[in-house]
């Protein structure tokens, strides 16, 4: 049909890429993990590990802000918060989100088999639905839920916002970096301005 137009209003950008620089550093560092939880995910002692891979730190960073810049249009400095490791063992995670934080990424550094989970999204809009047509087809305006397949070097920026998990996982041990991003320096406008140098006055 001519002249209609669909637009995703309002929309949870996820964006998905290839990392080009050697990572190899994070596949052999000796990682401490907490006791396995009720969904046999443990996460690394530390949640600042990034501070010893300063780096990966950088790159993974830098990546962010060359998004930020192109395709937010954000002209606004931002920093890596936490950061941590992640195992999951033959299991799914929790569903959950990250607080205290703006974008958050998921950064895959090692080899994964077929049979390791994905980072699935939920569809955040879904508590808003009055009615639930299932469609023909699933698509960016209609899906429940997506899903990101674990590939070596691949990293993924989502909003914090948005509730995901590893989906069901057969790969024992598959591990993968997380870590959250905030701004830093002054922004919002108005009564809604903030400044983090405030917090050292």
């Amino acid at each position: 049909m001519e002249g209609i137009k669909a637009i995703p209003l309002f929309a949870s950008p996820l964006i998905s890429l290839q990392v080009e620089e050697n990572t190899d550093e994070l596949i052999e560092y000796p990682y401490e993990f907490t006791k396995c939880s009720a969904d046999c995910q443990t996460y690394s002692t530390d949640n600042q590990i990034l501070r010893k891979f300063p780096k990966i730190k950088k790159i993974l960073l830098s990546y962010f802000i060359k998004i930020a810049e192109d395709i937010f249009k954000y002209d606004q400095t931002f920093k890596i918060s936490t950061s941590w490791v992640t195992k999951t063992k033959d299991t799914s995670s929790q569903v959950h989100r990250h607080k205290n934080s703006f974008y958050s990424g998921v950064y895959y550094f090692e080899d994964y088999p077929n049979d390791s989970g994905e980072l699935e999204f939920k569809n955040p809009l879904t508590a808003y639905w009055d009615y639930y047509v299932v469609p023909k087809q699933y698509n960016a305006m209609n899906m429940l839920s997506y899903g990101e397949r674990p590939k070596k070097n691949k990293l993924v920026f989502f909003p914090s916002y948005l509730e995901h998990r590893v989906a069901d996982n057969n790969h024992i041990g598959r591990r993968s970096l997380a870590f959250n991003i905030v701004p830093i320096g002054e922004y919002g406008s108005g009564d809604s301005s903030y400044n983090t140098s405030w917090l050292s006055k």
